[in-house]
């Protein structure tokens, strides 16, 4: 069989971990692998999609290709990675990374419906792989493990991330709601630099917030500018109850980012909100009252 030339294609804007594991499987065979040039010849595009149609395009053109292949949550029914494929060590070269990425556990217990976690991964978070898989001696580590905190292994997989003695940053955020003095103390076993953590639903806001002071207290070396919260807004909270999360997390010393759930048609408001809260700049100089642009939403 000759060697065959894959084309990789992803509408992320920094790198695929679907399509770094495909390069590296297909170089164990021999196949000559590449980022995706509309204009040369190939046998197989692999398509590797996170965002809907109607927030990201498609691949420009696969008509030079033998075999278009497509995955990931931008695409609907899609299949996982083969095994061979999803242990494999990425190939970093094809985005020049210096850091180590990957998953150690997968799903969550926490059924949101702005998530497409517990759908397609389970209500159960359970370890998926050991560092050794994707680390290869890195400085940093990024997971993004969607609830790693609620992992039934997670004192492994801390101890493993402890033994690296490398940076960790937690991609997908920490669980707020989990923080507690066995949580706070695998962190404390690992190196951190900047910490993130989700604020979405108003339901969960006192475990929330029990969580954050919690962890400020135990971290009190953390700047706020380490500690970044996702502020989830246009969904179902009221706005004047975003305005309290981003008015609470700032006195606090937490970092807001605001993300709006759905950009497309939105209130005037929510822009300006994320506006405010996302420029740093602006949002530690100005205080939310004195912010011209919300003014009429106060």
């Amino acid at each position: 069989m000759n060697d065959m030339t894959i084309q990789l294609w992803s509408d992320a804007k920094t790198f695929s971990l679907p399509l770094m594991k495909l390069a590296a499987f297909h170089r164990t065979r021999g196949d000559s692998v590449e980022r995706y040039d509309k204009g040369r010849p190939c046998d197989i595009i692999y398509c590797s999609k996170i965002f809907s149609a109607e927030f990201t395009p498609d691949v420009e053109s696969a008509a030079h290709a033998g075999a278009i292949i497509k995955g990931g949550t931008g695409y609907p029914n899609t299949d996982n990675l083969p095994y061979d494929v999803e242990h494999i060590t990425p190939a970093y070269d094809l985005y020049g990374l210096k850091e180590a990425v990957g998953f150690l556990s997968r799903g969550c217990p926490h059924a949101c419906g702005y998530c497409c976690i517990s759908r397609k991964e389970g209500l159960i978070s359970k370890q998926v792989a050991d560092l050794s898989e994707f680390w290869t001696g890195q400085r940093r580590i990024t997971l993004y493990d969607p609830n790693i905190l609620a992992c039934g292994e997670r004192e492994r997989l801390f101890s493993q991330l402890a033994v690296s003695n490398a940076t960790v940053l937690f991609e997908q955020g920490l669980d707020a709601r989990l923080i507690d003095s066995d949580a706070i103390g695998l962190i404390k076993s690992i190196k951190t630099g900047e910490m993130l953590f989700a604020w979405d639903l108003e339901k969960n806001s006192g475990q929330i917030t029990r969580g954050l002071l919690a962890f400020k207290a135990a971290f009190p070396e953390k700047r706020p500018r380490d500690l970044k919260v996702y502020v989830l807004v246009n969904y179902d909270t009221d706005f004047k109850f975003d305005i309290y999360r981003v008015e609470w997390l700032k006195a606090n010393g937490f970092n807001p980012y605001v993300m709006i759930f759905n950009k497309i048609g939105c209130h005037t408001k929510y822009r300006r909100l994320q506006r405010y809260a996302n420029n740093k700049y602006v949002f530690w100089k100005t205080d939310i009252q004195n912010y011209y642009y919300l003014k009429d939403y106060l």
